[in-house]
């Protein structure tokens, strides 16, 4: 939808702006949703974007948001291609981001942590594969951690809980591996959503 009215766009750059994309997607979806090629999932999600397009008369918060979106599919892909495979650089560079941000980075061997804010423990120390495990710690959440990996071109997938390792009261380490973004070309293996990337996969409304 967003690549054709992007086609749609330099053809018609001239003429083209909030309210001529508004009607260009409105018309695009409604044709899709009459031809009921789409499974119940996919359709349920149009039905939402076209509420949205009717609810905004002017086109002028709608297509914000479906440029935000369209720069999120536009940044995958260019992931996808900048990073085909993860190097020990690739890795360094994440950990070296992990580190400013305050997290107490380990690899290789375990040694108990000053502090437990933050923590990631790598048990090979270095990127071997293409599939790598880690694990981490943090109190204010994993956001962070998915969303700088991701930058890089790796996307995590978590462990199950019962593969926890709680080292104490206050410190339980969850388990992850670490795979190259194009993972996604050749398994059905679901990562970690990055918070951009979140948009392209849920039901968005003016506030996302």
């Amino acid at each position: 939808m967003l690549i054709s009215a992007e086609q749609q766009r330099l053809k018609n750059s001239v003429d083209w702006n909030d309210k001529v994309k508004r009607t260009y997607i409105l018309g695009w979806l409604r044709k899709c949703i009459r031809s009921r090629r789409f499974g119940q999932q996919l359709a349920a999600v149009m039905n939402s974007y076209e509420a949205l397009l009717i609810n905004d008369k002017t086109g002028l918060r709608v297509t914000r948001l479906f440029d935000r979106i369209y720069g999120c599919i536009t940044e995958f892909r260019q992931l996808s291609s900048t990073y085909t495979t993860t190097s020990r650089r690739d890795i360094s560079s994440v950990l070296g981001t992990l580190t400013e941000a305050g997290y107490h980075v380990m690899q290789g061997e375990w040694l108990d942590p000053v502090n437990s804010g933050g923590l990631l423990f790598m048990p090979h120390g270095d990127w071997v594969e293409s599939f790598e495990p880690c694990c981490t710690h943090s109190e204010t959440g994993e956001q962070v951690l998915v969303d700088t990996f991701y930058k890089r071109g790796i996307v995590l997938i978590q462990g199950t809980r019962e593969a926890d390792i709680r080292l104490n009261a206050d410190v339980n380490l969850k388990p992850y591996m670490m795979r190259n973004i194009n993972i996604n070309n050749t398994s059905s293996v679901n990562f970690m959503m990055p918070t951009e990337m979140s948009l392209m996969t849920q039901y968005v409304s003016f506030d996302n």
